[in-house]
């Protein structure tokens, strides 16, 4: 799953509120964490690549590690594989 992912120093950009783009240069780090902030499993990628990429890789990666009964994610993860994909997760 993750050999889509962009992982080489690049550049990423975002339309702010006001209309104008930002621009910034290197990667970005993705955690998924427990409840207290407890780090599960990390991912570092291309700034470009889009957070919901990492989202089931991360599910895998976690589930293999700890046993969870919940996700939190914010409205960029809402897809049908990504939810579809937590309750495969949830099942194991």
């Amino acid at each position: 799953m993750l050999k889509g992912v962009p992982t080489a120093c690049d550049i990423g950009g975002k339309k702010g509120n006001d209309g104008c783009i930002f621009w910034w240069r290197g990667y970005k780090f993705h955690l998924d964490v427990a409840d207290g902030h407890i780090p599960i499993s990390a991912l570092l990628t291309a700034t470009s690549a889009h957070n919901s990429q990492v989202a089931i890789p991360l599910m895998e990666m976690s589930s293999k590690r700890v046993t969870y009964l919940y996700e939190i994610m914010d409205s960029t993860y809402d897809a049908s594989a990504i939810r579809q994909a937590s309750t495969v997760f949830g099942d194991n």
